[in-house]
């Protein structure tokens, strides 16, 4: 299984999966151009993708996804509620588009699980400030190994625990350092958005988190989603590395917001 973060973070999120059978998509934010060209250098090709698993509606997550179903009809995979939302004519979604990507749709719910070629897709419900947002466990049959993937999540819930405990490779949320948002230009109610349990994940949070997959047998974890404003990579390493005092087999890297960060699979 090969894993590449295009890029994450608040200006687009797009992560490339496959096993050398079945390639999928989680989110295509950001650029077409940049997506497709990034596809390529990998060997293979967007007409390939079986399938584009949208997390939920922010445009960070969704704003080259018209794009990809206007040229190449893929498959979008998400949510009635954000279907719904991704579908509905906004100022840059004309009717047409709508109609476009609508017709590609195949909704999915949480906690079930599903089967694209070689892949199988478990999800989950995440807590963020839309209905129904979701995270996915993604396996293959081929090589039998699996990544997890958790962003844009205000807490770690039991559901995510109850997917999530026992994966070797995950891509999880490490949105901020708390003390540089409190103290930063954010707005107070921007601040207050981010820190509710329905807004994004603190490194310290995170580092909790990472104290429990590693304790389950997790060996592989990719920070995701850092916000430019309010963290560092260097903060959020530091943190996830306090978690893992005293060890030395796992793999940890920040994932980049601009440029490929390739995951390492155990």
């Amino acid at each position: 299984m090969k894993t590449h973060i295009f890029y994450s973070g608040s200006k687009g999120n797009c992560t490339y999966i496959s096993d050398g059978e079945t390639s999928i998509l989680v989110d295509a934010g950001g650029s077409f151009k940049r997506i497709k060209e990034n596809i390529e250098k990998l060997g293979d090709s967007l007409e390939n993708v079986k399938g584009i698993f949208v997390t939920h509606q922010h445009i960070d997550h969704i704003k080259a996804l018209k794009h990809i179903v206007k040229k190449y009809s893929i498959r979008i995979f998400t949510t009635v509620e954000t279907a719904r939302a991704i579908c509905t004519p906004t100022n840059t979604n004309t009717i047409e588009d709508c109609q476009t990507l609508a017709s590609n749709v195949m909704t999915v719910k949480a906690g079930k699980t599903y089967e694209i070629g070689t892949m199988t897709i478990r999800t989950f419900p995440t807590p963020h400030d839309v209905e129904a947002s979701l995270g996915f466990l993604f396996n293959s049959t081929k090589d039998k190994k699996g990544i997890g993937y958790a962003t844009d999540i205000g807490q770690v819930t039991d559901d995510m625990r109850q997917v999530l405990i026992g994966v070797k490779n995950i891509i999880i949320e490490s949105n901020h350092d708390v003390n540089m948002l409190k103290c930063g230009s954010y707005p107070e109610y921007l601040k207050e958005r981010i820190l509710s349990p329905r807004g994004h994940l603190s490194n310290f949070d995170c580092a909790e988190f990472i104290k429990e997959l590693y304790e389950a047998g997790c060996r592989s974890f990719t920070l995701a989603h850092l916000s430019e404003e309010n963290n560092l990579p260097t903060l959020a390493l530091e943190s996830a590395r306090g978690a893992l005092i005293g060890k030395d087999d796992y793999s940890l890297k920040v994932a980049s917001a601009y440029s490929p960060t390739e995951v390492e699979i155990f």
